[in-house]
């Protein structure tokens, strides 16, 4: 019950009009500075001005004297033509809860019903609610309104900070799908992607002969040069391998242009990382970056155990980008043939021979990529 919208108001005999009322003004006060930070933080605040927005009119609506908060034919904080929304209304009071009810049916309201704050609790929790508006009485047995709205607050910042954590060690595309409910999403299934590895030249033999605590700083720099660019054009990253990673485009989350996307990230890449060989340079290590580039269909999905799940593609392509990546000298990308088939005309590009890939009936045209048009 992510997206429900909680009010406590005091629902007790005579004292629904005005309570509806204050909730009508209230919401009016909420849609209005929300609205002043809906562009300036979190997406949420946007969706809770809207929220308030459709609080105010609903409570307007139930009032029997004039609207608090007037509201134009069409606008957003109106129930959608074709949908009835469906709202939870909990008391302990059943003529309170008949009252409430019946105003709500006529307007048009799906109503569910709940004597107390913990059997609205279990009504949130079932899979297939489908409440959006909860009206919470103050003074309830067992669990009261306030009460309900504390435990939600604490879920809700157990989640935030689960998810913030995650996003530290888990690409966030994977976290937006989890927060979405979508894990089905993670399982094993096939897709068209574009791969792209990466891996210094040179790396093996400068951490024969440096010290640990410089190989790490060289790998630290790398990873803060190129990683920002990784989720700015939406790759997925599935693995670090050692100097070198792995990033596929196109899924679990769709894109467009996943080639182009790739593209513009292999060059950023080179071009980064060839400022940074200039300061290794000074420092006595002699570090390229080279890039591989293929698109075309794997299988996609968590693989691991329990504890411990990781998200990749396993295929040929897979294997196509790394053996590019192992062909490319440093500062070079390195892209199969339909990658830079798919850009056309956009892409710089020229020849570069063909290698033979185990598995392969025929060698692979690939093409040295320079730039983009």
């Amino acid at each position: 019950w992510e997206n429900t919208i909680l009010v406590v108001i005091d629902t007790a005999a005579g004292a629904n009009q005005p309570a509806l009322e204050r909730a009508a003004w209230l919401a009016k006060q909420a849609e209005s500075r929300l609205e002043l930070f809906a562009c300036e933080f979190d997406p949420d605040i946007e969706r809770l001005s809207v929220a308030a927005a459709r609080l105010g009119s609903l409570a307007g609506r139930l009032t029997d004297g004039p609207l608090l908060v007037q509201r134009d034919a069409g606008d957003a904080a109106a129930p959608m033509p074709g949908r009835l929304e469906t709202v939870l209304v909990v008391d302990d009071d059943e003529a309170n809860r008949n009252v409430l009810g019946r105003r709500l049916a006529k307007l048009g309201y799906g109503i569910v019903e709940a004597r107390d704050g913990v059997e609205a609790l279990e009504r949130l929790a079932q899979p297939d609610a489908g409440i959006d508006l909860v009206l919470l009485d103050v003074m309830m047995p067992r669990l009261d309104g306030f009460a309900v709205l504390e435990q939600r607050v604490a879920e809700q910042v157990q989640e935030v900070e689960r998810f913030s954590v995650m996003r530290r060690f888990v690409p966030p595309q994977l976290v937006d799908v989890l927060a979405a409910g979508g894990a089905a999403m993670l399982q094993s299934h096939r897709a068209e992607i574009t791969v792209l590895f990466c891996d210094l030249r040179g790396f093996t033999s400068v951490a024969e002969r440096s010290e640990p605590e410089d190989v790490m700083a060289v790998l630290r720099e790398m990873h803060d040069a190129v990683g920002p660019v990784i989720f700015e054009q939406g790759g997925t990253l599935s693995q670090f391998t050692g100097d070198g990673m792995m990033v596929f485009f196109n899924d679990p989350i769709p894109c467009d242009g996943p080639e182009r996307r790739a593209v513009i990230l292999g060059l950023a890449m080179r071009d980064r990382t060839e400022r940074l060989a200039e300061e290794w340079k000074r420092r006595g290590h002699d570090l390229r970056l080279g890039v591989g580039i293929a698109t075309g269909y794997a299988t996609c999905g968590q693989i691991g155990f329990e504890g411990r799940f990781e998200y990749t593609a396993i295929g040929t392509v897979v294997n196509l980008a790394a053996r590019l990546c192992g062909q490319a000298q440093g500062g070079e990308v390195l892209a199969a043939e339909r990658v830079v088939a798919a850009l056309g005309d956009t892409v710089v590009s020229e020849p570069a021979g063909e290698i033979e890939l185990k598995g392969m009936a025929r060698p692979v045209a690939i093409h040295r990529v320079t730039a983009l048009a």
